[in-house]
């Protein structure tokens, strides 16, 4: 799992990850060339998670603006979507 701070400096997101206590690795997109990627508006946070199809390619199998749901819990519905065991 990766972060991806929208519109955000490598500073912002830093504070963001500290003061919330994000458990995963977060990455600044100032330009919004990942958000771009993965072709969806950005409003923040938004939450995009790929599937990896193990041919170079990956499809989106969440995608979500607003507050994640408990974090267990959108773990156990990440693992389910994904196929992860």
């Amino acid at each position: 799992m990766l972060g991806v701070g929208a519109a955000n400096s490598a500073f912002e997101v830093k504070v963001f990850q500290d003061k919330f206590k994000v458990p995963f690795p977060m990455v600044a997109d100032p330009d919004l060339k990942v958000a771009g990627f993965v072709g969806k508006p950005v409003l923040t946070p938004h939450f995009v998670v790929l599937a990896l199809d193990g041919k170079g390619g990956a499809k989106v199998i969440y995608s979500k603006s607003g507050s994640l749901p408990k974090f267990k819990k959108f773990l156990r519905q990440i693992k389910k979507w994904s196929g992860i065991k």
